[in-house]
């Protein structure tokens, strides 16, 4: 059996003032197959990108997605409407062809029934059922305002629209509620970003007043002044698993700010490897990294530890300036850029190749590791000559050592230096490799 591993390296924002960014000379589809050399280790990773001149893609300036439960990808487009992709058809939703009131769409969230609900700059908010059009605007409804820059939708199927000037209107199916610095504690009309934690909480950041926390009663307001916000501009939030907001501010290079319900921590370009000084958009994956895209510096990985910089120069990424982030079912990350259209990002999750027969032709005890040291056997009965690698999380090579004549004696390895994570063991023989996984507590 061939086994492998892989060694690999909210949507909710403020509508930026862009410079209505040219679309690239020569359009084109990049469709690459990266073999990256990370200290002395390799990994596989493939960019696809989708734009204007090798699919069905509308418009190359694309700010807002989601991906439904059937897996088929939704991208708003500034100036084509919505198009669905299915993984082979291509389907756009325009003022021509469809009720969409605008093709101006900036954001779309698809709630538990499988409605899509796209938020406009102009033309109020267009739910789509799959068949039927419902427009909601400032004339027909009880939403505050055409331009909304975000949706966020609550346990109970509540929408919330933040805008342009007018606060946030909630809407319960029946009845809208509007929250306004005049009538409750958000800060700021101007509201940005917005995301809902596990308890319920929607959290709302705004152009100028910071981040405010609703509980459906009392409004809690975090800021420089009273708080370890790092800027009061937050046009992007999203929430990790372990409930952690993450907050991302686009003015004067300030980068992002962690808030774990008690400390603050504040990640720049100058304390970190974050690539962007202004975050647009943030996104959390199945394994805990943390996505951010922002304004000309490509995208940033974060894994609690190390951070991995995506851009133009050492990826298939098509565009540096990224305002939207999808993840799929599969894990494959989608970037929405201003200029380049879609890139997906595939990795391959197994990245060394394996060839030695069986996930078990070496066990490795006690694991996770502890008190610096390992226990390495061969389990096939002769005798082996191999040399073990270790490489760490970002695919580097940390540690290699030549094993001679072991039979199936059980190898004790000292690990005292290594820091908690995870790693990978690969054994090498003249027969092939073979990896496996190493926690170390």
């Amino acid at each position: 059996m061939k086994q492998k591993i892989s060694l690999l390296l909210g949507r909710a924002g403020f509508f930026p003032l862009w410079g209505q960014g040219e679309k690239p000379a020569e359009p084109r589809m990049l469709l690459l197959f990266s073999l990256l050399l990370l200290g002395n280790s390799l990994f596989a990773q493939t960019w696809t990108t989708y734009n204007t001149s090798n699919s069905g893609l509308p418009n190359d300036f694309v700010p807002g997605m989601a991906i439904d439960a059937q897996g088929n990808k939704w991208f708003c487009t500034y100036g084509g409407g919505l198009s669905k992709f299915d993984g082979t058809t291509w389907t756009t939703y325009n003022t021509s062809n469809s009720g969409i009131s605008t093709n101006q769409a900036h954001n779309i969230t698809i709630d538990t029934q499988g409605n899509k609900w796209i938020g406009t700059i102009g033309g109020g908010v267009c739910k789509f059922d799959g068949t039927t059009w419902t427009i909601y605007n400032t004339s027909n409804s009880g939403l505050a305002d055409n331009d909304i820059y975000g949706i966020g939708i609550d346990a109970q199927g509540s929408n919330w629209f933040i805008t342009n000037g007018y606060g946030v209107s909630k809407f319960d199916g029946t009845t809208w509620t509007t929250y306004n610095t005049a009538n409750s504690g958000l800060p700021d009309n101007i509201v940005s970003s917005v995301a809902i934690d596990a308890q319920g909480n929607k959290w709302f950041g705004t152009l100028t007043g910071g981040v405010s926390m609703f509980d459906g009663t009392a409004w809690t307001t975090y800021n420089t002044f009273n708080s370890g916000l790092v800027h009061d501009r937050v046009p992007a939030i999203a929430i990790d698993a372990q409930g952690t907001t993450w907050f991302g501010t686009n003015v004067g290079g300030y980068g992002v700010s962690k808030f774990d319900g008690t400390t603050w921590t504040t990640y720049n370009t100058s304390n970190s490897g974050l690539s962007n000084a202004d975050v647009y958009v943030i996104n959390t994956d199945a394994q805990g990294n943390v996505w951010f895209g922002g304004d000309g510096g490509g995208i940033s990985k974060f894994d609690g530890t190390n951070w991995t910089t995506y851009n133009t120069a050492n990826s298939g990424l098509a565009g540096n300036t990224v305002y939207a982030i999808s993840i799929d079912g599969q894990g494959n990350k989608w970037f929405g850029t201003t200029t380049s259209g879609v890139s997906k990002l595939s990795v391959d999750n197994t990245g060394i190749s394996n060839s030695l027969s069986g996930l078990q032709a070496f066990e490795i005890f006690p694991n996770p590791a502890q008190n610096g040291i390992f226990q390495l056997r061969m389990l096939a009965d002769n005798r082996a000559d191999f040399t073990l690698n270790i490489y760490n999380h970002l695919g580097q090579k940390i540690m290699a050592e030549r094993f001679l004549d072991t039979y199936t004696i059980a190898q004790p390895v000292t690990i005292a230096n290594f820091v908690k994570g995870i790693y990978w063991i690969e054994i090498s023989t003249n027969e092939g490799k073979i990896t496996q996984k190493l926690l170390v507590e």
